[in-house]
């Protein structure tokens, strides 16, 4: 069964995919032109990682997953790798915003590409591994009382930096996304 809940989860993965085209984007920069990469609007987009994804999108998902788990006992073992990947990324989300911040400090560029690059990898993992097992799982096990009770237990909010009404600060940040967008069309 597709719920609500699901479309929306996809389309954040959509959207978390161009964000982390954009990020490494910039983390190229410093690879192939020797240039900085521009720190500012990867701290930005890490702020909003945290904004959104942390505090909305992966208690959503954890929300599905318990009851999926109650649905598929033998997903266990998957759900808890699940569980310690949100742990991970935001664990990776800090150390890429304090490799940037010692670099701002005059610190080694080559750690925010280094620390940048197994964030973007990890990120891009634990979504396909959600898109492919996970996702499938609950939209084949979960029935709409379960869906209904998943949406009565969470409450996702506009995303603030790629629904209509975008938050001020991310302005920026969804022009440059919009730029590689239309980069990558064309």
């Amino acid at each position: 069964m597709e719920s609500k809940t699901l479309r929306i989860l996809l389309r954040d993965h959509i959207n978390q995919g161009e964000l982390l085209d954009l990020i490494e984007s910039e983390l190229c920069r410093n690879a192939v032109s020797a240039s900085s990469p521009d720190f500012e609007l990867i701290v930005l987009a890490l702020e909003y990682c945290v904004d959104y994804p942390e505090h909305y999108h992966h208690p959503a998902e954890d929300a599905v997953y318990a009851r999926l788990l109650q649905r598929k006992p033998a997903l266990r073992g998957r759900l808890v790798e699940i569980d310690r990947d949100h742990k991970l990324l935001s664990a990776l989300t800090n150390a890429l915003a304090v490799a940037i911040s010692k670099a701002i400090e005059g610190g080694p560029v080559n750690a925010v590409s280094d620390t940048g690059a197994r964030f973007v990898e990890h990120y891009r993992r634990h979504m396909k591994i959600e898109e492919a097992e996970i996702f499938p799982a609950a939209r084949e096990h979960l029935n709409a009382a379960d869906w209904d009770a998943v949406e009565a237990a969470i409450a996702i909010p506009k995303d603030p930096l790629f629904d209509e009404h975008i938050r001020e600060a991310y302005h920026g940040l969804q022009r440059r996304i919009v730029q590689q967008r239309q980069k990558n069309a064309g």
